[in-house]
């Protein structure tokens, strides 16, 4: 998909959900502005069913939530955003976009 920034402030970022189930470690996401060359998203997260400190969270295969920091200078500009499924499998997904802002 393909979309174009708004107005946007230092600690603003990018969530892109990919729901469903995609196989273990089976999904990575890009992002790639014009004239630069593409990036990966540098965190993620799965949806935990929970997250004890005291305790090990699970491996996921489903479900995870992927991290791309914006700088102001971004505004304006068109990014395309790719997730690469890597399982043939499990490729039923879906895929939603927040842009999210980061009080600093």
């Amino acid at each position: 998909m393909t979309l174009t920034l708004p107005d946007l402030k230092e600690g603003d970022y990018l969530a892109l959900a990919v729901e469903g189930k995609h196989g273990w470690e089976s999904v990575l996401c890009t992002a790639e502005f014009a004239g630069r060359e593409p990036v990966g998203f540098p965190r993620r997260a799965p949806d935990y069913q929970s997250n004890v400190w005291e305790h090990l969270v699970t491996r996921r295969d489903s479900n995870h939530t992927f991290f791309l920091p914006l700088k102001p200078e971004d505004a304006g500009k068109a990014v395309t955003l790719t997730a690469l499924l890597c399982d043939p499998e499990n490729t039923d997904v879906r895929c939603d976009v927040w842009l999210c802002h980061r009080e600093v």
